[in-house]
């Protein structure tokens, strides 16, 4: 059985600070593939893809995960269910292979998924939340795929901590090429986020 919350962003807080800053590297990440926001547990990671979201008006899929979503059917299911709530017949041929009593190799669905979200009309944005939950080889191998396709129309935002198997570099996931926009947060205490160099757009760099 899914959990219904782990599809919807985390509310944001009232007195919750805009960070116009870090909205237009996340903006500018949208011309590229893959979206990063790297930062240790604390320090408003998910708040900030949240308040971008909410601001912007971007149609989205969101995962809240969590280790039992390392399971590659696991996680496809709530992708699936997410996609259907985009648009009705979206996600046919993924939800088609979760039918299968074996799943194919990740390649395969991998290509399939790409084109299911080719025919989405609307821009999309796929957010993998806590992604460093993430162990299983098969999961890692087809996120990578996924990230790694210039997508007409969609992108993968990714939020997790640094040291996770989808880093800033990605190839380390398998798929040769960095990440279109990677964001790292640091902060004077807990939830306390600001960019490590503000004068770079697009990409801001742990200290």
């Amino acid at each position: 059985m899914l959990i219904a919350t782990k599809l919807r962003p985390p509310r944001v807080a009232q007195d919750f600070l805009p960070r116009p800053h870090l909205y237009a590297a996340l903006e500018h990440g949208r011309t590229g593939k893959l979206t990063l926001i790297c930062a240790p547990a604390g320090y408003g990671k998910s708040t900030l893809a949240a308040a971008w979201l909410a601001s912007s008006g971007h149609a989205h899929v969101w995962i809240s995960l969590d280790p039992s979503d390392s399971d590659l059917g696991q996680c496809l299911s709530y992708l699936a269910h997410g996609l259907s709530n985009v648009a009705p017949h979206a996600g046919a041929r993924l939800a088609h292979i979760l039918q299968s009593a074996t799943l194919p190799p990740p390649d395969f669905i991998a290509a399939n998924l790409i084109n299911d979200l080719d025919e989405i009309e609307t821009p999309l944005i796929i957010v993998l939340d806590d992604f460093h939950f993430i162990e299983h080889a098969d999961t890692l191998r087809l996120t990578a795929s996924l990230a790694a396709i210039c997508l007409t129309r969609s992108i993968v935002m990714i939020t997790q901590r640094p040291g996770a198997a989808l880093g800033p570099n990605a190839g380390k996931a398998g798929t040769g090429r960095n990440s279109d926009a990677t964001v790292a947060l640091h902060g004077s205490g807990r939830g306390d986020v600001s960019p490590a160099n503000p004068g770079r757009t697009g990409t801001h760099r742990q200290r």
